[in-house]
C-alpha cells in the first residue's frame, strides 16, 4: 500500500541519520489505543479537511485536551490553545484571520509536525451539468449516475 511505501522511504532516509525505525502495521483498535495512550515515537498519518471552517482543523492537530487520536504530537502550548479558543468564539471574520496568523506563526516556530506532503484537488464542473456533489473525504470520486444535461 502506499502508506507502506511512504514509511519504507521515511524509514530508508532517517536510518544513516542514525534512526533504527520499527515500523509496525496495526489494527484499528490497536491503533486507536496506541494512540490514546500515547505509546508510540512517531506516527506517520493523513488527515482529510471536511470542513472550511479552521476551528476543526486547528483543534484536531493542537488541541491539548485532545491528545491522543486528535493531536497525535501531544502538543501543548497554552497560548496556542487561548487562541484557538478566542477564535472559535470569534464573529468578526478579520479578527479571527488575524487569530488564525497568530496560531499559525506559533505553531511553526513550535514545529510539532513535520508535513511530508499536502494534496490539493481541483474539481471542474461544466455550467450545463447538474448533479455534481463534492465529497470532502473521497473528493476523486463522483457519482456519475447522478451526473444529467441541464
Amino acid at each position: 500500500a502506499e502508506t507502506d511505501t511512504v514509511a519504507q522511504y521515511i524509514q530508508a532516509v532517517l536510518a544513516p541519520l542514525g534512526f533504527q525505525l520499527r515500523l509496525e502495521r496495526l489494527s484499528i483498535p490497536a491503533y486507536v489505543d496506541r494512540m490514546q495512550r500515547g505509546s508510540y515515537d512517531m506516527v506517520l498519518m493523513g488527515f482529510v479537511a471536511t470542513t472550511d471552517d479552521a476551528t476543526g482543523v486547528l483543534n484536531f492537530w493542537f488541541d491539548p485536551a485532545k491528545a491522543g487520536v486528535d493531536n497525535p504530537a501531544r502538543y501543548h502550548n497554552p497560548t496556542v490553545a487561548r487562541l484557538i479558543t478566542e477564535a472559535a468564539n470569534e464573529p468578526d471574520t478579520v479578527r479571527r484571520a488575524a487569530l488564525h496568523r497568530q496560531i499559525a506563526i506559533r505553531v511553526n516556530a513550535d514545529l510539532p509536525y513535520i508535513y511530508l506532503q499536502q494534496t490539493h484537488v481541483a474539481n471542474v464542473v461544466r455550467r450545463d451539468l447538474a448533479g455534481y456533489r463534492l465529497d470532502p473525504i473521497r473528493p476523486l470520486e463522483v457519482d456519475v449516475l447522478a451526473l444529467r444535461r441541464r
